[in-house]
């Protein structure tokens, strides 16, 4: 949660995807997705 009140101080946009499976989950998170959601 810090991390993302940092970009929003910074005026950073903040990215987010979704995630059907944890295989796909694990490439999103080698990405760099500030947010992931599973499920």
């Amino acid at each position: 949660m810090i991390k993302l009140d940092k970009l929003k101080q910074n005026g950073e946009k903040i990215t987010c995807l979704t995630a059907y499976d944890a295989s796909f989950a694990s490439i999103i998170d080698q990405a760099g997705i500030d947010i992931l959601l599973v499920g």
